[in-house]
């Protein structure tokens, strides 16, 4: 549910692949990198009452190791 709404709200121009990693973290691919920077520039996203924490990965990174713990927004 949470992967098909937010694939609608970010409405990537060249699409989105989503899947659960497990411990709560999801990899999404984002295929273009101007629909990947209006994302991460873009929140914080919300879903369900929950706050998405959003890190980029670099080439040969695991998922399970990105520190996911700073979420820039204004209070």
């Amino acid at each position: 549910m949470m992967m098909k709404h937010m694939a609608g709200v970010w409405t990537p121009v060249r699409g989105v692949s989503i899947k659960n990693v497990g411990e709560g973290r999801f990899l999404f691919q984002i295929f273009h990198h101007l629909d990947m920077q209006k994302v991460l520039k873009g929140g914080p996203w919300f879903f369900n009452k929950h706050m998405l924490v959003l890190g980029a990965m670099g080439d040969g990174q695991e998922p399970e190791k990105i520190p996911l713990d700073i979420v820039p927004f204004w209070i």
